[in-house]
């Protein structure tokens, strides 16, 4: 859909302004808790490198201030700009990464993959068993989480039927590669999977182990720190357009959806997004320490993308059931038994997210941000815009189902 409103637009086509809501927020807040999560990283981050290069000490908010401001200039002055850096800053860490690679093949060895204590007699492979991969899902969900951003960018695509999955295609390919070989290679090098598992920067660990001192770690920690820095830059411009696309419905104030004339940025939502971001991760480190905050504040960002991801496959199998002759650019090659697959995964990782204790507090909070938000929408709903391009689809697409009882979709993909 060549719109910017991702899951909420996909969802409010196929189960009304309710599904949109939820889905929306869900987004919104999928991309507005990894901000906070990877803010707090790249503060420990820079801090370690200022220390070790200048012997200075910042406390984490000013270096959060700075961080943000960076980023949502480069956002907010220019679109070609903020594409064009983040190419530079996706190639830069892949580029880091494939050294790592190269580095550590010729030192991988099994047995310090399997290095790890064993529970109750399991075998080495599941050491936790089968409920250690359980717990261990919200945080394999992490490595791909806001890969959908792609779809974020469908109204400033010249082809987006062709393009965006085409984008998503390769960069979910690349993705899956990366965590692949870095998570493997990286446990299964000196000192193991047990002191890798435990901690805080696995791969500067992986790093130091690997060059044994020739280079200095404040240039190391930089190096890793554009993994950061690529994943900041790119999810404040989801962020941004997943709030722009929101309020300009009318799901949230109008005021948000306000554009820059010059440049055509969403430039309040980034400001918005911002503020949130340096929040957020303030109250996250007021309630906890700084890897704590981390964790909570990762594990409020997948729960809310585990949301907004039952809402997008829901919305994928009521559409090609309510609407099976929609004209359809792209057709996912796994169609229903894929998106039911997935539903499984999502609605299982859900359950288990509720019955582990460490994450109930960040649970708990989003669903607080979840009433807030039915709440204001039940009493602002006769104030939806029909002319956003969200809506005015869903709405057409609706009335045509109705008119011609379901017998010919395919003009709705005029309607595109």
């Amino acid at each position: 859909m060549p719109f910017a409103g991702g899951a909420y637009g996909f969802a409010r086509a196929a189960m009304g302004p309710w599904g949109g809501l939820i889905a929306g927020l869900s987004q919104i807040m999928e991309y507005q808790f990894a901000l906070s999560t990877i803010v707090v990283a790249i503060g420990i981050e820079l801090d370690s490198i200022l220390g070790e290069m200048f012997g200075l000490s910042f406390s984490s908010p000013v270096l959060w201030c700075v961080i943000i401001v960076v980023f949502l200039l480069l956002n907010s002055w220019d679109t070609k700009l903020f594409f064009r850096s983040a190419i530079i800053l996706a190639i830069a860490p892949i580029a880091v990464l494939a050294i790592f690679w190269y580095l550590a093949i010729p030192q991988f060895d099994i047995k310090y993959l399997l290095s790890v204590d064993v529970a109750n007699g399991v075998s080495n492979w599941l050491p936790k068993g089968l409920m250690g991969i359980a717990w261990a899902m919200p945080f394999a969900i992490w490595f791909f989480l806001s890969i959908e951003v792609v779809s974020l960018a469908a109204e400033e695509t010249h082809h987006p039927g062709k393009n965006i999955p085409r984008a998503l295609f390769w960069s979910f390919l690349i993705l899956a590669c990366a965590a692949l070989l870095t998570l493997v290679l990286n446990a299964g090098i000196p000192p193991g999977a047990t002191v890798v598992g435990s901690s805080e920067s696995p791969l500067l660990l992986g790093f130091q182990t690997l060059l044994r001192g020739k280079i200095a770690p404040a240039i190391l920690i930089c190096l890793i720190m554009l993994g950061s820095m690529a994943s900041f830059h790119s999810t404040i411009y989801a962020a941004g357009r997943a709030l722009f696309s929101f309020s300009r419905a009318g799901y949230l104030p109008k005021v948000l959806a306000k554009t820059s004339v010059k440049r055509g940025t969403p430039y309040i939502s980034l400001m918005v997004v911002g503020v949130l971001t340096f929040a957020l991760a303030s109250v996250a480190l007021f309630f906890s320490k700084k890897l704590s905050a981390i964790a909570l504040l990762l594990n409020m960002s997948v729960l809310s993308a585990i949301t907004s991801y039952v809402f997008t496959l829901l919305s994928f199998v009521i559409m090609r059931y309510k609407y099976p002759k929609i004209h359809r650019p792209y057709v996912s090659p796994l169609g229903v038994t894929g998106a039911i697959t997935g539903l499984l995964i999502a609605f299982i990782t859900l359950i288990l997210m509720f019955t582990n204790s460490g994450y109930q507090l960040g649970l708990l909070g989003c669903l607080v941000i979840f009433v807030l938000g039915g709440l204001f929408f039940s009493m602002k709903r006769k104030a939806l815009n029909s002319q956003a391009p969200e809506e005015a689809f869903a709405e057409a697409l609706q009335a045509h189902a109705s008119k011609t009882n379901g017998s010919n979709d395919a003009l709705a993909g005029e309607m595109l």
